[in-house]
Order: C-alpha cells, then structure tokens, then sequence
C-alpha cells in the first residue's frame, strides 16, 4: 500500500509499513431438526441442524457458542410455536441475560424474533435457553439460531 506525503499539489509516494490483524470468520447458521416440548426452566435449547458453522465455535450436542476470538457478534434466533402454545427463550452470554423473545399463545402458528449484539472476549460462551418452564417450538426452519463476528 503506498501513501502519500507532500500536500495534494506535489504528493510523494511513501510505502505503508502498516500492519494489518488477520480476521478469521466466525459465523453459524443453525437449525432445529425435532420439535421441543416442556422444556425445565433455564434449559439449553440446541438446535442441532447444522447449515453453516465456520469456524467451529457452535456445538450442536450442547447448544453452546464459545468465542474464540475478541470482538463484536451479532446474535439472533426465531422460534415457531405451534398452535394455542407459547415459548419464552431468553439470549445469556455466560450468566448474564442479554435479551429475551416470547411467542404469544394464539388460534393459529406464532413465530417471534430477537437480536443481541454483544462485545464478547476470547472463551466467553453464549446460548439460547428457556425462560420458563412450558412451552412448544416447531422444527426445521420455523425455529434456528445465528450468529456472526462484525
């Protein structure tokens, strides 16, 4: 890269010896391939479809992202609940909640959305779990988790 050094009516080129951080990308998108039902209170919700995980940090057996890197994410999930049925879910980043969604019981399907962006530190680990302890979300996908470094 060169900059340049002199004014705008007679610039000079300068070599940058500039040194720029590698970024990995670190981005899921996740599915839940069965429908889940009377969940306990405070219980990992995994969703445990698998349609992009680069960079490995979500695991589908636990339900857990851990950050393997500083920075930025964003966050997101939806979740359908089926008929007459309600599901409260809420974002926790280690212990701390961060954000909540809550399906309203209805005469026909309901899907709700959230999105939480958080500064995270190398190790820290985020989920999705219930908020209380009832509850029916669909599968497939009516009902996924996202999240991606900025």
């Amino acid at each position: 890269m060169e900059i340049f050094k002199g004014g705008r009516d007679s610039p000079t080129p300068q070599e940058c010896h500039c040194k720029t951080k590698e970024r990995r990308t670190i981005a899921f998108q996740i599915m839940s391939s069965t429908g889940l039902k009377n969940l306990p209170k405070h219980a990992v919700v995994k969703f445990d479809k698998v349609v992009t995980n680069i960079g490995g940090a979500y695991s589908p057996s636990t339900g857990i992202f851990t950050c393997q890197e500083d920075g930025v994410y964003s966050f997101a999930w939806t979740t359908q609940t089926a008929s007459g049925s309600r599901f409260n879910s809420e974002f926790v980043v280690d212990s701390s909640i961060i954000a909540y969604n809550y399906n309203m019981p209805g005469s026909n399907s309901q899907s709700s959305s959230q999105t939480a962006v958080v500064d995270l530190k190398k190790g820290n680990k985020a989920w999705i779990r219930t908020y209380s302890n009832h509850g029916y979300f669909l599968n497939n996908a009516w009902s996924s988790f996202t999240g991606f470094k900025i």
